[in-house]
């Protein structure tokens, strides 16, 4: 399915197919305790081996023309938004640079993603809007490159949730569930929107939805050690009977795709380890569009969820999940000295 202009397409989120319009941006009138151990219960392989978008006007459009309700930066209050055009050619690590003011419609799932070497320059800036848990959590890292890894990814959570309800990064509070995943206070009194993180390697990919819940992965891709064991430890029965028999040369993204998206789907869930590995199936042969393809404990969860594959670039794996059918796709690079 094509997209319109800045926008991306259903199946995969590359920059490379939108098609830019210049520098200028403006409107067509017309037209979830985050921690650091965010594989949620899963082996984690790292340690195993801009400008305003958006009119004012538009907050005031009636939903009868055509608008849709949004969650952005009007003071925190919900607004009506009719389909946007983003008139912008500036790209960062493949992916559009995404606005200082995002709004977030209902039925589409954004997701940005951050290169932590990018960001190191503003570790002390984020650190500065974290919770004191969260910097003593940061803190207890043996290794300088993982303690700057988690301040990152959790100033960049904070600092564009603060965007989209506007809020200040450091007036952001959480919640926890019974399995451990994170979600806005509900004493802010705020929009329902959830959020999802994962970083690996040198990025960090942050999921954001009203009133669905989103998972995203993202995994560098590299050599591992006994892999087929591995694969036949986590992967259905049904998913590793594909894997085995793929030729060589097709493995190591086979696994990285189906790693990254079952990761996903579990992340989406909310359920960490109470969702077992084995109890679903995906695609993932390199050229698969990503589906759920069956979730033998939960009947109708298979009609009821989509996966979606990332063009994260750069050696890397990615997907996000989220529940629904037909949600719509955004991709942004985020800016550093924006943040």
């Amino acid at each position: 399915m094509s997209a319109g202009p800045g926008r991306i397409t259903k199946d995969l989120c590359s920059a490379f197919v939108i098609e830019p319009h210049g520098d200028a941006a403006g409107f067509q009138e017309n037209g979830h305790a985050l921690t650091d151990d965010h594989r949620s219960g899963m082996i984690d392989f790292e340690s195993m081996a801009s400008g305003d978008f958006y009119d004012e006007r538009m907050k005031r459009r009636p939903a009868a023309q055509g608008g849709k309700k949004v969650v952005g930066m009007f003071s925190g209050h919900q607004g009506v938004l009719t389909e946007p055009r983003f008139m912008t050619n500036r790209k960062l690590g493949g992916w559009m640079v995404g606005p200082m003011r995002p709004m977030l419609p209902d039925g589409e799932v954004q997701v940005w993603q951050v290169a932590i070497d990018s960001a190191s320059c503003r570790v002390e800036d984020l650190r500065g809007v974290l919770s004191a848990g969260e910097v003593a959590r940061a803190d207890r890292y043996r290794f300088e490159k993982d303690r700057q890894r988690s301040v990152v990814a959790r100033g960049v959570l904070r600092n564009l949730l603060g965007r989209y309800l506007g809020l200040k990064p450091e007036s952001v509070r959480f919640v926890t569930s019974a399995y451990g995943k994170p979600a806005l206070d509900p004493s802010l009194g705020l929009h329902d929107v959830r959020f999802n993180v994962s970083h690996s390697g040198d990025q960090v990919l942050l999921g954001f939805a009203a009133g669905r819940d989103v998972g995203v992965d993202i995994e560098r891709r590299r050599t591992v050690e006994n892999a087929d064991r591995v694969a036949e430890g986590v992967f259905s029965p049904q998913e590793f009977s594909v894997y085995r028999v793929l030729p060589a040369w097709q493995k190591e993204e086979a696994f990285f795709n189906c790693w990254t998206r079952k990761e996903a789907y579990i992340k989406a869930r909310g359920k960490g380890l109470a969702l077992a590995l084995g109890s679903f199936d995906v695609s993932f042969v390199p050229g698969e569009s990503a589906r759920l393809l069956a979730t033998r404990n939960d009947a109708g969860a298979a009609d009821a969820w989509e996966l979606r594959a990332l063009d994260v670039g750069g050696g890397y794996a990615a997907a996000v999940a989220a529940q629904g059918r037909g949600w719509g796709l955004q991709c942004w690079a985020l800016q550093s000295e924006t943040l």
